[in-house]
């Protein structure tokens, strides 16, 4: 998150989002929206080399929460070879 009053929290994304990562990845994706006057999440993923179904769980629950918060989450540096699954999920932001 830049700045002390900035509306965007950033979340990065390890390079592999499995079953073994995507909990703490969540997690941490909770307790930035908490964040006062949030106002949209930012998924990093220009790390990304690896993503399973853990992982694009994580994103459709990230994307749930933001909506109830009215929040935006946005995507960020979508990985070519993950595009086509993060598209069908609806998630294409």
């Amino acid at each position: 998150m830049t700045g002390a009053h900035s509306t965007t929290a950033t979340i990065e994304f390890d390079d592999v989002v499995d079953f073994v990562t995507a909990p703490e990845i969540q997690r941490r994706g909770v307790e930035l929206m908490a964040k006062p006057g949030l106002q949209a999440l930012v998924a990093d993923l220009s790390k990304v080399t690896f993503i399973d179904s853990s992982g694009l769980s994580v994103l459709v629950y990230l994307n749930g929460r933001c909506d109830k918060r009215g929040l935006r989450l946005a995507l960020q540096d979508v990985p070519r070879r993950a595009r086509s699954l993060i598209d069908s999920l609806g998630l294409a932001i």
